[in-house]
Order: structure tokens, then C-alpha cells, then sequence
């Protein structure tokens, strides 16, 4: 399929430029730039100019199986019924309205077409590309921002509300990349109050008047000051009332004291422990210009998009479908984002080398995690969106990722499935497991019974801790006539604890051994 090489509108055009000032925050006209025609690009070749991958949202493996009705429908829920009907006469005509390229000092993406470029993702198509280049210049003109941005001054740290002691500490670690570490650093301590006043000395103060982070810079600020300095080491409890000057000799030593001590307790934050700023500090990442136009959350997700989805050992497995599993560390703030947790094994594991693994469809949504202890050969805490119990839709792949990772799932301490905990522990015995469901949705949802089939012929109907035979439950259920429902049976009946049956009654874990001793001696 072919598309022409007619020009974009005038209209296009501005407001592809308009889209490149807000994300570089820059005010360029449309007469800063010269229109050329790159020709017919595909996809591929349009990642040279933008990263494509970190916005499409349109999946080609998912309209690969759909016909062409089907397909309409997709495009109807991506953009509109309108928009839904042009791309079918653009894909009929073979003629596909040109995109916009903006390219300029300040960076370089798709201005204008970026719904264009998810429909020849899908189908395969070549677009039309024209690209708007900043005009060369005899004087470059550089910008405030970029100053300030390359900038190894501690001016416009302090300018952000950092004490000078703290700026020192940031340029000297980060270099050139100092400002901006410290901007997504006031981001990170504010979220949305970037206006608070003094907000450094109040984020690092203490209630009571004890020594913290603000107290160690206030008195490394006094240094200077003897009076001053007395004053404080006498307010913060650190000499004696009574004492009534201090010599240089002190002053040296409480500076070196005062200095390693800040040091040591600012970069122990959470702040530069989190990947994106471990990477920036280890020398992993060098070009931060990718990152420099936006906020510490939009890099974070940047950086993680490019970390589980492009970076070669992310993956652990891919399957047929799309679906796969992918390491994504120890924290993670886009699964965080999305599955609605905190993105972290937090204290899911003591394992130091823990790790987030995480299962994505083919629209990269995360829908498991699962958390992976190497040191411990171990995997726990399956958990689904909001820290909910995995669905049975996942189970198989959490089964799975035992024999990838050639490592247990620890059952004993998952207590968010009971069904998936008994598929893990019988996994070797079990030939069909089944949840039994009410004939009616109950109010209650705390009781749950499964049927379960084994290989060896046996039969039990259980509720995650004992069992009862199938067979014999369901003799007794024949001879009540007042029970329906085989779930109520179950509930108020068989595993009613104040009933004592005159059938065998099974201890699950004891069941479990049985099956193990059986397997050791064939």
C-alpha cells in the first residue's frame, strides 16, 4: 500500500510545533523551522526520530486474528467513530494523511500524527513524513535553561530552596547533571505543593528539638559563626549549658563531623536509592538529554518502559501469545502505577537480591507480580491488581515460572489464594482441580471449597485445610433433603466444625505427605 507526498496543513503544522514547545518548553514559531519531505517512512524508521515504543497503544499481534469488522471496532475504541471511519478510507485508498516531524535543539518527536503512526503499526503501512528543522543559525542562540541545565554552579540549586551545603553535595556527585537531579529531587519531596515555603528546613525537621538532617545544616551553616554556633550546640543539647566559647580546634572538628554526616544521611534517602538515580550515579546512564524536559514521574515511567520492555534479560520468558514474564527489579513505579501497590517487594522477601518478576500481556498492562528470591531459590506473594488474589486466568503462567526459574513457590506464606496454593502444593498429584460455586451469589465471600481430582483415582472435596471424600460426601448429600445446593452442603453441613461426620476426614498437609512418601518409594 502506498501514500502520496502531499504536503500537511497549515493548521497540522502549528500545532505540531506548538506540541514540540510544550514538551521541550521552548517558543519556537513556525518560521523557525524549514519543511522537508523525508518520504515514505514505516514505523521502524520512525523510531530514528521519537521513542515510538514508550506511546503506541495499539498492539499488532492483537488485530493479527481479527477480521476486518472486528478491526473497525478496535479502531472505534482507540480514537472514535470518526477518526475510526478515515482510517478506513485512508487504508482502502492507500492514501494516509501525512505526519510531522519537529526537530530543533531542544529535541526532536513526532509533532503531529502520532494516531497515524499506531494504525500503520497495526497495518503495516508506509507514511508520508515531512520534517520540520530549526533554521541553522551563523550564532547559535543558546538558551537560559540549557545554561542552567548544563550548568556546574550551585546558584540555581539554592534558587530551588537547597541549603548551600546540599547543592555543594549534589554538584559534586552529579556534575552537569546536578540541576536537574535536584529539580526531580524538590519534585519527588513535594509532589504537587512546589510552592512551599522553606520547604527543605520543614521536610527535614523534626517535631521535637532533636538532632535531624535540618539541625546537622543548621549548625554546619553556623560555622562561621562562633556565637551563633555556640548557641545552637547548647539549644541542640551537644555541650554543656555553662560553656562559654569554642576554639578553632573545635570549629575543625565539628565541620569535618558536620560535613560527613550530611553527606552520609541526604544520599541514604530512598530518592537515590530508587533505579533511574542508582543508574545516573553508577555511570549506567550518561546522556540524560532524553530525560531533561520532564518531570521525575514521566522519566521514572520512561526509564522503566525502556528497562522492561527494550533492555536485553528484562524478559524471562515470552509465550506464543505476547504474554511474558519480566524481571523488573526490586521496584518498579510503572507496575506500581498501574497495578495499583506499591511496585516494590518491600517486605515480601529478606532476600537482599529480591526481585519484582511480572507477568505483561501483549498490550504490556501488567496483571501479576510475583516475588522471586534467588539467594533462597524461592517465589511468593503472587498478587493481581490492588494486592488482590491472582485470578485463574493467571494460575498456569505462576505454575509455569516455577520451572523457568527452577524455584518453589512458597504456599506458606501466600495467604491471598487458597486455590492457587493447593494447585502449587498438589502439583505433582493433581490431575483437575475445581472451584465449587453457590447457585446463588451469597453475601458471604470468606467461604471457599474446591474439588479435587488426583492421579492416583482419589477424590476430595476441601476447604484449603481438610478434606472429606467425594464419594462419601455425596451419599450424605442424597440422604439431606433440606440442602439444594451442593456449596450451602458443603458450608453448612460437611465442614460445619460442630458436626461430627462418621466419614474419613483428610488433613491436607498430612494428605500431602502421603502423596510424597508414595512418590519416594515407586
Amino acid at each position: 500500500m502506498q501514500a502520496d507526498n502531499s504536503k500537511p496543513k497549515l493548521k497540522d503544522l502549528i500545532d505540531a510545533v506548538e506540541h514540540h514547545n510544550e514538551i521541550t518548553e521552548n517558543n519556537f514559531s513556525l518560521d523557525d523551522f524549514v519543511l522537508t519531505f523525508l518520504g515514505n517512512l514505516s514505523v521502524e524508521e520512525l523510531k530514528n526520530f521519537d521513542d515510538i515504543d514508550a506511546w503506541l497503544d495499539l498492539d499488532k499481534n492483537d488485530f493479527s486474528e481479527l477480521t476486518t469488522k472486528e478491526k473497525l471496532e478496535q479502531l472505534k475504541e482507540f480514537r472514535g467513530t470518526k477518526w475510526a471511519e478515515m482510517a478506513s478510507v485512508w487504508i482502502k485508498t492507500g492514501r494516509v494523511p501525512p505526519i510531522v516531524i519537529v526537530s530543533s535543539t531542544g529535541g526532536e518527536e513526532i509533532g503531529d500524527g502520532r494516531g497515524r503512526v499506531n494504525l500503520a503499526n497495526v497495518f503495516d503501512l508506509k507514511i508520508p513524513t515531512w520534517q520540520l528543522k530549526e533554521k541553522a543559525s551563523e550564532t547559535k542562540k543558546v538558551s537560559l535553561k540549557e545554561i542552567i541545565f548544563e550548568s556546574t554552579s550551585i546558584a540555581p540549586i539554592m534558587a530551588l530552596g537547597f541549603p548551600k551545603i546540599i547543592a555543594q553535595l549534589l554538584v559534586e556527585k552529579f556534575q552537569h547533571k546536578a540541576f536537574l537531579i535536584s529539580k526531580w529531587l524538590k519534585e519527588y519531596t513535594l509532589g504537587t505543593r512546589q510552592d512551599e515555603p522553606n520547604w527543605w528546613i520543614y521536610r527535614n525537621r523534626s517535631f521535637s528539638r532533636k538532632m535531624d538532617m535540618a539541625g546537622y545544616v543548621e549548625l554546619y551553616e553556623a560555622l562561621e559563626n562562633p556565637t551563633k554556633l555556640l548557641k545552637l550546640l547548647k539549644e541542640y543539647k551537644l555541650v554543656e549549658d555553662d560553656k562559654e566559647s569554642i576554639t578553632e580546634e573545635e570549629i575543625s572538628n565539628y565541620r569535618e563531623g558536620l560535613f560527613n554526616e550530611i553527606e552520609a544521611s541526604f544520599f541514604r534517602g530512598i530518592f537515590f536509592n530508587g533505579d533511574l538515580i542508582s543508574d545516573i550515579q553508577s555511570g549506567k546512564i550518561t546522556d540524560l538529554k532524553p530525560y531533561k524536559n520532564l518531570s521525575f514521574t514521566a522519566a521514572k515511567d520512561k526509564f522503566d518502559k525502556k528497562r522492561l520492555f527494550k533492555d536485553v534479560g528484562s524478559v524471562i520468558k515470552q509465550y506464543e501469545n505476547g504474554w511474558r514474564w519480566i524481571d523488573a527489579g526490586a521496584r518498579c513505579q510503572l507496575v506500581g502505577n498501574q497495578m495499583k501497590n506499591c511496585g516494590s517487594t518491600g517486605v515480601m522477601s529478606d532476600d537482599p537480591d529480591r526481585k519484582l518478576i511480572t507477568l505483561f500481556n501483549s498490550k504490556n498492562q501488567p496483571k501479576v507480580v510475583v516475588t522471586y528470591s534467588p539467594n533462597q531459590n524461592r517465589l511468593s506473594s503472587a498478587e493481581g491488581e490492588a494486592s488482590s488474589e491472582p485470578k485463574e486466568l493467571y494460575h498456569d503462567y505462576i505454575l509455569d515460572l516455577e520451572n523457568v526459574l527452577n524455584a518453589k513457590y512458597d504456599y506458606n506464606r501466600d495467604a491471598k489464594s487458597t486455590f492457587l496454593n493447593l494447585k502449587v502444593m498438589f502439583k505433582p498429584f493433581l490431575d483437575s482441580i475445581s472451584e465449587i460455586q453457590p447457585k446463588v451469589q451469597k453475601t458471604y465471600k470468606t467461604d471457599r471449597f474446591f474439588k479435587m481430582s488426583f492421579k492416583n483415582g482419589e477424590s476430595i472435596y476441601t476447604n484449603g485445610y481438610t478434606g472429606y471424600s467425594v464419594q462419601e460426601v455425596h451419599e450424605l448429600f442424597k440422604s439431606q433433603d433440606q440442602y439444594k445446593d451442593l456449596f450451602d452442603f458443603l458450608k453448612f453441613y460437611v465442614f460445619d466444625h460442630y458436626k461430627d461426620l462418621n466419614i474419613k476426614k483428610y488433613d491436607l498437609y498430612s494428605l500431602l505427605n502421603k502423596y510424597k512418601e508414595s512418590l519416594s518409594v515407586s
